[in-house]
């Protein structure tokens, strides 16, 4: 995830917590049609889009950055680590 992504929005809730529709609408948008996050953010018209365009971006970023973005979420890493594995796995 680029930084800008990280300085202009706040991740308030993990991956499982967020509908699965809403996640694969960004999904598609950045993995299958190649749009950059930056791209996707300016598309976004509320805070939530920007959030749930945040949580995408989460996909594919090392493992040590996942937990230090969403520890503050206050779930354990393990839960942090299953609900992205799985829920890549249903989006792709």
């Amino acid at each position: 995830m680029n930084a800008s992504v990280s300085l202009n929005c706040d991740i308030a809730q993990c991956f499982c917590e967020t509908p699965l529709d809403e996640l694969r609408i960004w999904a598609v948008r950045k993995y299958q049609m190649g749009l950059t996050t930056q791209a996707l953010m300016a598309q976004a018209k509320t805070d939530h889009d920007r959030e749930v365009i945040a949580i995408v971006a989460l996909f594919d970023v090392p493992e040590e950055e996942l937990l230090r973005l969403l520890g503050p979420l206050g779930v354990p890493e393990h839960h942090i680590l299953h609900c992205r594995e799985h829920f890549r796995d249903l989006l792709s």
